[in-house]
């Protein structure tokens, strides 16, 4: 029995090597594995690691890229509008030189019309002045030397003297008429605006012959201060009256 027991003890020594071997290899391998393992892990967070700075890099680099972009947008709308600011600004003052100008050209028209009306005014008083009234027509054109001495009747038709003269006074043709007296003896000499003075008869060659006075009575001139020649200019006798008043 001894040597069987012996042969068992020593093929279960055996076993038991054998089984610690295996166990120590398996053991090993797990330990293999999970060194493998661990060293999988690390590599794969590192790999993240890499992965989130490369990602962070990515977006810093999107991040700057966009910012570049906003200020350069930024930049450009800045400047599109001062342009469009500086152009408006442009725009107005040249608008505003514009209208300046056209008032300036209209107060001028403007202007210009108003003296030019004054002007025809003017001129036409002076017409209106130096026109000849129709009763006094037929006288306008003959020598002043012809219509000297010519007889003057009031509108009743009582002689009141004759024309001794034709005169300028206060820039008007005036007629010197003497009055009252007899054969020239107390005679006053008096001035008659032409608009008192018309053409009572003529000849049959033009000639007038007899003036008549309006609007003065016989007292009207008896009561009128005597002329002053002093104040006046004797007109030349060569000359005609319409002459003398368009002059």
């Amino acid at each position: 029995m001894k040597p069987l027991n012996k042969t068992l003890m020593t093929s279960a020594a055996a076993l038991m090597l054998v089984a610690g071997s295996a166990f120590a290899q398996d053991t090993s391998i797990e330990s293999d594995t999970d060194v493998s393992g661990d060293l999988a892990t690390e590599s794969t967070t590192m790999n993240s690691d890499t992965s989130s700075s490369t990602d962070m890099e990515t977006d810093d680099e999107e991040l700057t890229a966009q910012s570049e972009t906003e200020t350069e947008t930024e930049l450009e709308t800045d400047l599109e509008t001062a342009a469009d600011e500086t152009g408006e600004a442009i725009e107005d003052t040249a608008e505003d030189v514009a209208d300046a100008t056209e008032d300036a050209a209209e107060d001028m028209e403007e202007g210009a019309e108003e003296m030019t009306a004054e002007a025809e005014a003017e001129i036409e008083g002076e017409m209106e002045s130096a026109s000849i009234d129709s009763d006094l027509e037929a006288a306008a054109d003959l020598e002043i030397a012809s219509l000297i001495g010519t007889p003057v009747i009031s509108q009743e038709g009582n002689d009141v003297g004759e024309v001794d003269n034709f005169v300028e006074m206060d820039s008007k043709i005036w007629a010197v008429i003497g009055v009252g007296g007899f054969l020239g003896i107390g005679e006053q000499d008096v001035a008659v605006d032409l608009e008192h003075l018309a053409v009572g008869e003529t000849d049959d060659e033009g000639n007038v012959t007899e003036f008549m006075l309006t609007g003065y009575s016989e007292a009207d001139l008896e009561q009128m201060e005597e002329f002053d020649a002093e104040t006046a200019t004797v007109i030349d006798t060569s000359s005609s009256l319409r002459a003398e008043m368009g002059s």
